[in-house]
């Protein structure tokens, strides 16, 4: 069996170590070590630094996985965005965009029932059939325009809510991310 000697990491004591040994402890000092074999050259290392350095790096590698997480997180979120026109503001916007769409619906349905009590009321009052065709065409026009705008206001108003939804995921997705950070960041 061969002898190395070496000298201890932690108090610079001398040792005898046998070669192919892997671990050890200082007989003076009481420290762990790891034989460390680097090229050439054979010394040895304390295990709690090992392990201190190795806490550190795994610290350092989860920091580093957060923030990639954050910036995924981040760059999905202005994917998903553009599904609602792509602005901050969108979900409001939308949301009274609908509500105007709902009130012009509205307003085009109460005006094409006003032209309809009109066109009973002048056929019962005889009125000409031209003027009754074209009443009525203004009344078809109206009820159009009331189907219009409810179909597009009811779309809108779907638009904000799912933008409303996405858009409160992904805030409580971001803030657990930078509140771990944060956490991180304090602790030492």
């Amino acid at each position: 069996m061969n002898i190395r000697a070496l000298t201890c990491g932690h108090c610079g004591a001398p040792l005898d170590v046998p070669t192919g040994m892997s671990f050890l402890t200082c007989g003076h000092c009481g420290s762990r070590l790891k034989v460390v074999h680097t090229g050439n050259a054979v010394y040895t290392e304390v295990l709690e630094q090992i392990s201190s350095h190795t806490r550190v790096m795994a610290g350092n590698l989860e920091l580093l996985r957060l923030q990639n997480e954050l910036e995924r997180l981040d760059r999905e979120w202005l994917i998903e965005r553009e599904k609602y026109g792509g602005n901050p503001g969108t979900g409001a916007e939308t949301a009274i965009s609908g509500c105007a769409g709902v009130g012009g619906a509205a307003m085009s349905g109460s005006v094409a029932l006003i032209g309809i009590v009109g066109l009973v009321v002048a056929k019962q009052y005889g009125a000409p059939t031209v003027l009754l065709l074209i009443a009525g065409a203004f009344v078809l026009l109206f009820l159009t325009l009331a189907v219009i705008f409810a179909t597009g206001g009811a779309s809108s108003i779907s638009s904000a809510s799912a933008f409303r939804k996405a858009e409160a995921v992904y805030h409580q997705r971001r803030e657990g991310i930078v509140s771990r950070l944060e956490q991180m960041s304090q602790d030492p």
